[in-house]
């Protein structure tokens, strides 16, 4: 939902814990009452050891901030820094950081700021903002997993960073985390028919998944050539999954298969692969 809005800047991803400096710049970005320059939907995670914001805007009116992660590592700086700006409106963000201030503020005029989360506490923050660890996924990874964070203003924006849809409260900062969904195979074996997940949604790098004992069980590919992944997945007891020749299941943190799981492929050459994985657990 934009009504009257201009995009400035959506869906992007700058991470680099080495680099210091600025991850998003913007000076003299000027708007107007009707339309605004919206930036939501992005995640920036960087610094080091020297000065570091993750977001920066000055000399700029206009601005709305909605559903974005910014995570500053240094020890020097912070998540936004904000100078000579006129009517911002920044909501349902994340703004964590390394150093003492999440924020640093200047020169800041007819700003509505509320719903965000600030870490370190930031002692300017309106009644529906709060101040809790987020729980990132990983240092490289600002994808979130504590779900005290449901505690967004809900009808700014529809989809996350993912294209998950977000929930009434939504999660604050770029991504929805859905919690734990379960295959059901309520419609068939596919795994990108969103009729056979709990949630209606086909699970992202973002979702923790758990295949149990049912009827049908998933088949990665069937039907699409779309990307199977999952943040974390759990193979139940006596359950099983299979993946189609030539496709792939990309596990991103956590893989377990509990006892009498079945994990196999169809041409007998497993074709799956773990990135940053932290557990491979066969019991």
């Amino acid at each position: 939902m934009l009504p009257a809005t201009k995009v400035i800047l959506s869906g992007t991803v700058i991470s680099s814990t080495t680099a210091d400096g600025y991850g998003i710049f913007m000076n003299a970005a000027s708007g107007g009452a009707i339309t605004n320059g919206t930036i939501f939907n992005n995640m920036v995670n960087i610094g080091q050891n020297a000065s570091t914001y993750a977001v920066n805007i000055e000399n700029s009116d206009y601005i709305k901030m909605y559903h974005n992660t910014f995570n500053n590592n240094s020890a020097i700086g912070a998540a936004m820094r904000i100078n000579t700006v006129d009517f911002i409106d920044f909501k349902n963000n994340i703004f964590t950081s390394a150093s003492p201030a999440s924020t640093d503020i200047t020169a800041l005029t007819n700003q509505t700021r509320d719903y965000n989360n600030f870490m370190p506490d930031d002692a300017g923050k309106n009644t529906n903002s709060i101040n809790i660890a987020p729980v990132y996924l990983s240092a490289s990874d600002v994808h979130t997993e504590n779900i005290a964070l449901q505690a967004g203003l809900s009808g700014l924006i529809t989809l996350d960073i993912d294209g998950e849809t977000r929930q009434n409260p939504p999660y604050m900062g770029a991504d929805e985390f859905l919690g734990l969904v379960s295959w059901t195979g309520a419609v068939n074996t596919d795994w990108n028919n969103t009729g056979n997940w709990s949630s209606g949604q086909v699970p992202t790098l973002g979702t923790t998944v758990e295949i149990p004992v049912v009827v049908n069980f998933p088949e990665t590919n069937t039907a699409s050539n779309k990307l199977a992944e999952a943040k974390n997945l759990t193979i139940r007891t006596n359950a099983k999954m299979e993946i189609s020749a030539g496709k792939y299941l990309t596990v991103y943190n956590n893989f377990t298969n509990e006892i009498n799981g079945e994990f196999y492929n169809k041409i007998r050459c497993r074709r799956y692969r773990f990135i940053y994985s932290e557990k491979l657990i066969y019991q």
